[in-house]
């Protein structure tokens, strides 16, 4: 059953965001992974969560999110990410 991972996200400091983009890409390979949504929010319609950016990821199933997110290759991201944006990062069942 296909899993999601989705960030929401405000970024600080975009250089740095761009940086983990492209750690983050690289991350997925080995996962066959992929990238379903990358946006930035244009309007709020009902509430405010203070977030600018919305990022969502397809992956096989449930098991293959964990095993990447607790991956050497992303967790040595995981200090650039904390300084270039606040994340609030949740997984997702179909």
């Amino acid at each position: 059953m296909a899993a999601y991972l989705l960030g929401q996200i405000k970024v600080r400091n975009e250089k740095l965001w761009d940086q983990y983009l492209a750690g983050v890409a690289e991350s997925l390979v080995p996962f066959n992974a992929r990238m379903k949504l990358m946006g930035k929010k244009t309007a709020n319609l009902v509430g405010d969560d203070g977030n600018d950016r919305l990022v969502m990821l397809e992956f096989i199933d449930e098991p293959t999110v964990q095993r990447w997110f607790q991956s050497d290759c992303y967790n040595r991201l995981v200090p650039l990410r904390e300084r270039a944006a606040d994340v609030v990062i949740s997984s997702y069942c179909a």
